[in-house]
């Protein structure tokens, strides 16, 4: 136990050197040893994704890759596909996510993965996509949520082959609404997942791809 405590212990000296751009000829060393502690380094280095650095949480999401951590797959989905991320850190969390070899099999999969899986349904939940969509490759999806106390929307396309689209987080006062031009790759149903509240809702609409607007 002493030894998995120092262990641990040398976690926060190593994230130190690569919070420091003062130290970056130290850091690829620091990232060899983090890897080399592996699964006892993966909780701490969860702990620092919460950083607003992004420089320091790309490094970080880059050693999870490495340590190929399946409990990093729920952290690291979300900036997998954010917008708002920049485009390294984004690029590191799809390449770690790649390494770990999580891909989620079905929307349920990933909202499991998301801790959403409990989600209730709840007909305070509007999306507006089209019922037919002749264009599958650029659907538009309005979603408002009427729940009060939203904090964050997330879509699912259910069959696509990566079914977690992202999540849409929302300070107090702002209007919880989303516009998406989502890629549709068949007939499928929409699922919408809203945080309120500490607990989670969902509600989801099918939309019907044709094929040369033929119908399919």
């Amino acid at each position: 136990m002493a030894l998995i405590r120092a262990r641990e212990a040398a976690v926060a000296p190593l994230v130190a050197i690569l919070a420091d751009p003062r130290r970056q000829a130290e850091q690829p060393m620091a990232k060899r040893v983090l890897v080399q502690l592996g699964e006892l380094a993966t909780g701490p280095l969860l702990g620092v994704l919460e950083s607003p650095d992004p420089l320091l949480k790309t490094q970080v999401i880059e050693v999870l890759g490495d340590i190929r951590a399946p409990a990093a797959a729920a952290s690291l989905l979300g900036p997998s596909l954010s917008l708002a991320a920049p485009a390294k850190l984004r690029s590191a969390a799809q390449t770690a996510l790649g390494k770990i070899g999580y891909r989620p099999s079905s929307a349920a999969d990933a909202m499991r993965t998301l801790g959403m899986g409990g989600a209730a349904e709840s007909k305070d939940i509007d999306i507006r996509a089209p019922d037919i969509a002749e264009n599958g490759a650029v659907v538009p999806i309005d979603i408002t949520s009427n729940i009060p106390g939203t904090t964050s929307i997330s879509v699912f396309i259910e069959k696509n082959p990566f079914p977690y689209t992202g999540t849409f987080d929302f300070t107090a006062g702002a209007v919880p609404f989303v516009h998406i031009r989502a890629k549709v790759g068949e007939s499928t149903p929409v699922r919408v997942v809203v945080a309120a509240g500490g607990k989670f809702y969902t509600t989801a609409k099918e939309v019907k791809v044709t094929i040369g607007g033929c119908g399919g």
